[in-house]
C-alpha cells in the first residue's frame, strides 16, 4: 500500500485495488464511499473525490503523509450521511473520520509518526473537535513549521479539487 500511495499514479492504483475486488480486504472504509453521492455542494461521490484529492497529491509530489490525508480526509462522511440528494448532511463528518483514519492506520501497520501526523493534518481542518484525538496535543502553537507547510498544501488541493469545479482526470 505504501507502495501504491508513494508511486505518481497512486489514486489508479487505489482504484485498481477496488476494480479487482482487493480494496475491501485493505482499506473497506473507503470503498464504502464509492457510489455515495454527497449533496449541493459537490459534484463528485464521496470515493471518487478522494481519489482526485490523492491524485492531485501525487502529481505534486506530496509527502506519504499528505497524500493519505487527502486519501481519508472524507472517509467518514459515507457513516455520517443523513438524507439524499441536495440537502444530503454530513454533520461530524470530521470527527468520525479522523478516529476512523487512526484506526485504519494502525490497523495497517503504518509508523506512530506517520499515523499521527495524518492525524494532525486532518485535525487542524476540525481544530476545535480535536480534543477526542488519542495521545496527540493539537495545538496550534505547537505545530512544526513543516506540518504548517502541509497543511498549506491540502489547502491547495482542496482548492484544485473543489467540488464545485470539474477536475478532469481520469482513473483509467
Amino acid at each position: 500500500l505504501e507502495k501504491i500511495t508513494m508511486s505518481e499514479r497512486g489514486a489508479r492504483g487505489i482504484e485498481l485495488l477496488r476494480r479487482t475486488g482487493l480494496l475491501k480486504y485493505i482499506i473497506p472504509e473507503l470503498e464504502e464511499g464509492f457510489g455515495v453521492g454527497q449533496n449541493k455542494h459537490h459534484i463528485y461521490q464521496i470515493y471518487q473525490h478522494n481519489l482526485l484529492a490523492m491524485h492531485y497529491a501525487c502529481s505534486q509530489g506530496f509527502s506519504k503523509q499528505v497524500r493519505l490525508a487527502a486519501l481519508l480526509h472524507d472517509v467518514g462522511k459515507p457513516r455520517t450521511k443523513r438524507g439524499e440528494g441536495a440537502d444530503s448532511t454530513f454533520y461530524n463528518h470530521e470527527v468520525v473520520g479522523a478516529k476512523m483514519a487512526w484506526q485504519i492506520l494502525k490497523r495497517l501497520k503504518f509508523s506512530k509518526k506517520d499515523t499521527e501526523k495524518v492525524i494532525v493534518l486532518r485535525a487542524i481542518q476540525i481544530s476545535e473537535k480535536a480534543s477526542f484525538l488519542p495521545d496527540i496535543q493539537c495545538s496550534f502553537d505547537n505545530i512544526p513549521v513543516d506540518d504548517c507547510i502541509d497543511v498549506e498544501k491540502l489547502k491547495a488541493l482542496s482548492q484544485v479539487v473543489s467540488d464545485n469545479i470539474p477536475y478532469y482526470y481520469t482513473l483509467f
